[in-house]
């Protein structure tokens, strides 16, 4: 079982919107459509998997048709949640890449009936915005926490 490795590109669009950095899409006026699944759906999923395990079966994973959007929707997306990237678009698309990928679920959903996505896209985009909104302010609480030994260790130091 593979998820789709697009995700990656997803996750950073996301953590360019939060943290204010630019983003560059290549090719396909962003139009590239990939299908998007949550950790804990394919965790369920591997968990169905491990229980009734199906020797030499290879799936696809990802979204599916209903968790699919393009580059664009998803930069549409974040800025309608305030977090609007800022962006450009090139025209040299990348060697290798695709106009749409979506997984085609049947397969999956035929040999273990039991599984099915429980976020959509709304919901993981939201929990990967408020993840890395958390994971800066953790960094920026513990830059100030490693400021203040080190002051204070200076400030001991000067003393002796």
């Amino acid at each position: 079982m593979r998820p789709s490795s697009c995700t990656v590109i997803w996750l950073t669009i996301v953590m360019c919107a939060v943290s204010g950095r630019p983003y560059k899409v290549y090719g396909y006026k962003a139009k590239q459509v990939r299908d998007q699944i949550h950790s804990r759906d394919l965790a369920a999923l591997f968990l169905q998997f491990f229980e009734n395990p199906r020797i030499g079966e290879v799936y696809n994973l990802g979204g599916g048709r209903t968790n699919s959007l393009s580059v664009l929707e998803t930069i549409h997306m974040l800025a309608d949640m305030g977090f609007g990237p800022e962006y450009e678009v090139t025209d040299q698309n990348r060697v290798g890449d695709h106009i749409c990928y979506i997984s085609d679920l049947a397969k999956v959903r035929s040999h273990f009936p039991r599984w099915e996505l429980t976020y959509n896209l709304e919901s993981i985009v939201k929990e990967l915005i408020d993840s890395r909104i958390a994971t800066k302010s953790a960094g920026r609480t513990a830059q100030r926490q490693k400021g203040s030994k080190q002051k204070a260790g200076f400030a001991a130091a000067e003393s002796n």
